[in-house]
């Protein structure tokens, strides 16, 4: 009975994904914390660490003139059925100013050249934070900003994340 107990424990614990934690530099040239899957041998004796649950990237800081657009580099999400490919896209957005209808954006491209609006573009109040997050039907994925306020902005803050 014990013998059967201890199959179905190690039966059980191989099919659960180990988890670790692990840093990851910055471009501000600090090291980030996240917690990546373990892939591991049949026997979990050894692991290293696979891909991170999530990719966080500080977009822009630089506040943006009245009616001044902000564009982030393009995110791969990796290609189609790949197993290191990400299955969301989402950008954060708080800035002093408040923007108008159609001031907050995700985007979405199969070439990285044609660009579609992933959802419906989003109005963000001042300095209260906003998110967008999308499925990632396509391979890129962008921030769009755009201050549709009558008076530029003295703070801003752009943040993109693929997740899985």
């Amino acid at each position: 009975m014990i013998a059967r107990l201890l199959a179905f424990v190690a039966l059980l614990c191989a099919s659960v994904p180990a988890l670790a934690q692990t840093t990851y530099p910055t471009p501000q040239g600090g090291r980030a914390q996240a917690v990546v899957d373990l892939v591991c041998d049949g026997s979990n004796a050894n692991c290293v660490p696979g891909q991170p649950n999530a990719v966080y990237k500080l977009e822009s800081t630089t506040p943006l003139a009245i009616n001044g657009t902000l564009t982030t580099t393009a995110r791969d999400s990796g290609p189609a059925g790949s197993p290191t490919s990400w299955n969301r896209f989402s950008c954060y957005f708080k800035s002093d100013q408040a923007t108008a209808a159609g001031g907050f954006a995700t985007q979405g491209s199969t070439d990285g050249v044609t660009w579609f609006t992933d959802n419906t573009p989003l109005s963000a109040s001042a300095n209260v934070a906003t998110t967008q997050e999308t499925r990632t039907y396509f391979r890129y994925h962008r921030c769009i900003v755009v201050n549709n306020a009558t008076t530029a902005q003295t703070t801003l803050v752009v943040a993109s994340q693929l997740g899985l």
